[in-house]
């Protein structure tokens, strides 16, 4: 098993955690790529990955893969499973957050807690960053939306 990331982030360790501890249970071990948000160092990653015969490729994708890079890794038969990637026409199992309840859920927390003014700060935009996110959800609304849905009847 195998993972492609950006692994300065902080989810991101969270995650790395909980696939090695699952991995480890299972008998299998992770090796751990960074691709540091390069696309190209992303794909060279995975070319590498999939020529060691790994068994599976858990990737945090920081591009969009490209026709023939899916097709390659496609044809490879490797299993494959993108974190935060909701794309419809991906041939590969994600595994997304749901952004705008998890929005809910911080907002009433927040008002729960007796805050009331907030402020709403996100990193560059580029996939899978906080930025996306916060912009769009699976279910197509704004997660900022939540924040001013849950606050207006206050």
């Amino acid at each position: 098993m195998a993972s492609g990331t950006d692994a300065g982030r902080c989810i991101c360790a969270e995650v790395v955690r909980g696939v090695e501890d699952a991995a480890y249970a299972a008998g299998l071990e992770v090796m751990l790529c960074n691709s540091d948000l390069d696309p190209d160092r992303q794909m060279r990653y995975v070319r590498s990955l999939l020529q060691k015969n790994v068994e599976g490729i858990i990737m945090n994708s920081v591009a969009n893969l490209s026709r023939k890079d899916i097709k390659h890794i496609e044809d490879s038969g490797v299993p494959v499973v993108l974190l935060n990637c909701s794309s419809k026409s991906s041939p590969f199992s994600t595994v997304c957050a749901d952004n705008y309840r998890g929005g809910e859920y911080a907002a009433r927390c927040f008002l729960k807690n007796g805050h009331r003014k907030l402020v709403h700060l996100t990193g560059p935009k580029s996939p899978n960053t906080a930025v996306n996110s916060a912009s769009s959800t699976s279910s197509g609304k704004p997660a900022i939306n939540t924040f001013i849905n849950v606050f207006k009847f206050v």
